[in-house]
């Protein structure tokens, strides 16, 4: 692989036309290994995805390298061309017992830090990133030192991903993200307060110094009521929230603190996805959605659910599309198991679709797990089958079937 690929009729293949074909495979780690070889014209871009995240499982109880790691995270802060390719770091919490099993090898002998030491050092070289994902980690065991310094670390980051983590309460949590000042998506997964009534032990923050201002994107996954108005409390005291995208998934208890979050959003929230849960009661704080006009996309996804009781399911969403304000509704879109789409309620989804109150609408898509890009012949027939269930929609020319999943963790809700 050398001058057919660097050369076309006898020229060189145009840099972009290179940067394209390592993008195609960029989620197949051998592809791009063997790209990254064929020639130093293709070895940056194909750095710049086999080095793009960077995984870092540490001890969870002390923030510290298990020792079995020592060799492998040396050579990662030591070898040239690795973390200035880094865009992403994933901070991984092990429990002891589960580090102590890691396989790997004896530190090497040049490395003088001990597993604490070694953890800070490693952090200095990843200054540059723009998202962070931090999972099973519990903020509430860690000293306010541990702590400040661990946010401190990454200045520049733009994306946050939440997994799994706990915090000791909503003040420390809002305290934090003051050390992001340039955060625009946050996604919280099963994310939770150790004891709210406990006093925080976190850096204060200063007056008119509420972080959120650059906030664009905000992800709730597991959410309980506590935690949610948390956030309300949070966006509310924003002099101008700009949140302009809202991912509701499996809220849990009271959805009391769901209103109040939509109401300190306000008027900026223009892209909604909802995972399709009937026993959630997001119909009923959905009403709270009539008083935004701005709303121009929604997403239903049902392929999160397991066994999704289908007529209720879609009760569940004509409920809040005949709630919401069309206004400048552009897109809907649907993802469920194909089966699903044979109910009779979608006579009804066709009928409300058709109101003139939305008339806006430009776009009503379908994806399907189970269908590929490549099933020419079954997307034909599942199209036919839409345009039977929905022919007013149809009529309109704005019945679409996508390729596949909206990938709700890692793609902007405006797809538009």
């Amino acid at each position: 692989m050398h001058s057919s690929l660097d050369g076309v009729s006898g020229s060189r293949m145009p840099q972009e036309l290179v940067e394209a074909v390592i993008d195609l495979v960029q989620d197949d780690r051998q592809a791009l290994k063997a790209c990254s070889l064929t020639s130093r014209r293709w070895t940056h871009r194909s750095r710049e995805h086999l080095h793009k995240t960077v995984t870092i499982k540490l001890c969870a109880s002390d923030l510290s390298i298990p020792r079995q790691r020592f060799k492998r995270i040396w050579a990662l802060c030591t070898l040239p061309g690795i973390t200035e390719y880094a865009r992403e770091v994933h901070l991984c919490g092990l429990s002891k017992r589960v580090a102590g099993q890691l396989p790997g090898q004896e530190a090497p002998r040049e490395v003088q830090h001990t597993p604490e030491e070694l953890f800070w050092f490693v952090l200095g070289h990843f200054k540059h990133i723009s998202s962070l994902i931090v999972s099973h980690l519990s903020f509430h065991i860690f000293t306010r030192e541990q702590k400040d310094r661990l946010w401190t670390a990454f200045p520049l980051v733009k994306r946050l991903i939440l997994k799994s983590t706990n915090f000791q309460n909503g003040e420390d949590f809002v305290s934090y993200l003051a050390q992001l000042p340039l955060l625009s998506r946050l996604s919280m997964r099963s994310v939770h307060w150790f004891d709210a009534d406990l006093p925080a032990s976190s850096m204060a923050l200063l007056p008119g110094n509420t972080p959120g201002s650059n906030l664009s994107s905000l992800e709730l996954c597991h959410g309980s009521s506590k935690e949610i108005n948390c956030l309300a409390s949070w966006l509310g005291a924003l002099m101008s929230p700009r949140v302009e995208s809202l991912h509701i998934i499996h809220p849990l208890g009271d959805l009391n603190g769901l209103s109040s979050l939509y109401r300190a959003i306000g008027s900026p929230l223009k892209h909604l996805s909802l995972v399709v849960d009937p026993d959630s009661r997001l119909d009923q704080a959905a009403t709270d959605l009539i008083t935004n006009d701005h709303i121009q996309s929604i997403v239903f996804d049902s392929l999160a659910m397991i066994m999704v009781d289908v007529v209720r399911a879609w009760r569940w969403i004509l409920t809040i599309l005949q709630k919401i304000s069309p206004a400048e509704l552009r897109a809907i879109r649907f993802q469920f198991c194909a089966e699903d789409m044979v109910h009779p309620l979608l006579g009804e989804l066709d009928s409300l679709l058709s109101n003139p109150a939305f008339g806006c609408l430009a776009e009503v898509s379908f994806s399907f797990l189970v269908i590929g890009s490549s099933d020419v012949e079954v997307r034909a027939k599942t199209f036919e089958a839409l345009t039977g269930a929905l022919p007013r929609v149809a009529e309109r020319g704005i019945l679409r079937l996508l390729q596949r999943p909206w990938d709700l963790h890692d793609r902007s809700l405006s797809f538009m």
